[in-house]
């Protein structure tokens, strides 16, 4: 790992990453792949909150992000938070993209 790749990662990247069942390659792997995908994100991304027309699951994602803010800070139980909604609707709907602007939110950056 190179000095300018190990410094761009911080904890919450390992703990997505690394796991025993992945082994050393497949963890470093996972780690590169979340860590270009969060350097990916630019300041011109909107966030979940500037989104339209996304209803209910924008919410939910809203909810979900409030909730992992307070279980970090200390405010909640893993257990009292959402972590989860299932996403099935037709090709092009937002599902994936609705999950990586909620990383934009206030909450996820500060």
């Amino acid at each position: 790992m190179d000095e300018d790749f190990a410094r761009n990662c911080d904890l919450s990247d390992l703990r997505i990453s690394v796991h025993v069942d992945r082994g050393a390659d497949g963890s470093m792997d996972k780690l590169v792949e979340v860590v270009k995908r969060r350097l990916s994100l630019t300041d011109l991304d909107p966030g979940l909150e500037e989104l339209f027309g996304y209803g209910e699951a924008k919410t939910i994602g809203l909810g979900i992000v409030a909730d992992l803010k307070a279980y970090h800070e200390g405010t909640i139980p893993c257990e009292r938070g959402r972590s989860r909604f299932a996403a099935r609707r037709p090709p092009g709907t937002g599902k994936t993209l609705s999950p990586r602007r909620s990383q934009r939110a206030p909450a996820c950056r500060s």
